[in-house]
């Protein structure tokens, strides 16, 4: 959303020449994210990264409406800084949100990320379309951003709801999975179940021959 604004931002502080530094900052600060999320976020669970990126979003949004309401009041310039400030913020919660969903799905179907790849590619048009919208209304960036920021909540509540929906119910693909001979662990891939098979047939056939061997002797002796 602030990408997409990031020109409009930059027209209410008459700062169009610094437009470049908030997609700088953005994209810089991203690229760090996802470096550092993949180092040091890996035994956070997935909802409290989650909630992270929702309460970025809402402090970057936040944050631009007090720049943009005090800009205008005071007419200061230096307020933008500000607003590229915010905008690192909002960086840093799309990277790492982009991870986090992305190695939440492995807990699921593989179609449904062609789904979620459709959305997210949805979610820059909606936010192009969102603006026009509104500046067509006359809603100025001030108000916009801070009608916006409690919608971060319901994106934030949906993830709980999928997480809920996932732990609750089981997929067909993991209830019909085979059952292990002696309750051996299910973490085998098909060869390892294969030969434990064969291994125990074979234990099995060995036994049998030793019990009709002593039985064949037991009858010589008589």
């Amino acid at each position: 959303m602030v990408l997409t604004a990031a020109e409009g931002l930059a027209d209410d502080f008459n700062m169009e020449s610094e437009m470049a530094l908030i997609l700088f900052c953005i994209t810089l600060v991203g690229v760090a994210s996802r470096f550092l999320t993949g180092v040091i976020c890996i035994k956070i669970k997935h909802t409290r990264r989650i909630c992270i990126c929702a309460a970025l979003t809402i402090i970057s949004f936040l944050t631009i409406f007090v720049a943009c309401y005090y800009g205008d009041k005071t007419k200061n310039n230096h307020f933008f800084y500000l607003v590229v400030g915010a905008g690192t913020l909002t960086g840093i919660a799309e990277s790492v949100g982009e991870i986090t969903i992305v190695g939440f799905l492995h807990g699921f179907p593989s179609s449904l990320i062609s789904e979620v790849s459709s959305g997210t590619g949805f979610g820059g048009v909606f936010a192009t379309l969102t603006l026009l919208g509104a500046s067509s209304m006359g809603i100025s960036n001030t108000v916009f951003f801070l009608a916006t920021s409690p919608l971060i909540l319901l994106y934030a509540y949906s993830f709980y709801w999928i997480d809920r929906q996932k732990r609750t119910y089981k997929y067909k693909s993991e209830l019909e999975e085979p059952m292990l001979p002696n309750n051996k662990s299910t973490d085998y891939n098909d060869e390892e179940y294969e030969a434990e098979s064969l291994r125990d047939t074979s234990v099995d056939s060995i036994i049998d021959i030793d019990e009709q061997t002593q039985n064949n002797k037991k009858l010589s002796i008589q």
